[in-house]
């Protein structure tokens, strides 16, 4: 989730583990056409830690996750970078 520059996901690791700046990539390909997007993203992160904001954002993300995702990192990055993965042509 992006918000006000911010991008805002759950993960599996532990909160302590969780370093002050991250990587993020994540893409997505639609089997049936064959194209689709890929974005990474780096930059400081924190884990979010005030329960009621932690639970808007649990509710928020609760479909984007499977298993055990409890800690919830907002990372700052400067920068991003991604491409839209066109179908591809045989030949």
């Amino acid at each position: 989730m992006s918000e006000f520059g911010r991008l805002v996901m759950r993960t599996p690791l532990q909160a302590a583990a969780v370093r002050s700046s991250v990587t993020d990539h994540v893409d997505e390909v639609r089997s049936a056409t064959g194209t689709g997007w890929t974005v990474t993203v780096a930059g400081p992160a924190e884990v979010i830690t005030d329960p009621n904001e932690a639970a808007h954002y649990r509710r928020a993300l609760a479909c984007w996750s499977h298993g055990p995702h409890d800690a919830i990192v907002r990372i700052h990055p400067p920068t991003a970078s991604g491409s839209r993965l066109p179908r591809g042509t045989e030949g």
